[in-house]
């Protein structure tokens, strides 16, 4: 059975929930402190693109956005 293409992103969607048992980890703040390096970084994954799979640029999209979302809200 083929999988639709909102199947796949609402996959990519979700949070991924761990099997880790205890105390929390600590969250680690990303390195995009202002729009300058957060340009810089999706340049940089947007040369990739031809190398890698339409997922993983997917993932990794949604990745950097949610890296850009959180250095947005920190600096607000």
């Amino acid at each position: 059975m083929r999988t639709t293409w909102t199947e796949k992103k609402s996959r990519l969607l979700r949070p991924k929930t761990s099997n880790h048992l205890g105390p929390p980890r600590k969250r680690r703040h990303g390195t995009l402190d202002n729009r300058l390096s957060t340009k810089q970084k999706i340049e940089e994954v947007t040369q990739l693109f031809p190398y890698i799979s339409p997922r993983a640029i997917m993932a990794e999209t949604l990745r950097v956005l949610d890296a850009a979302d959180e250095a947005q809200h920190v600096s607000t």
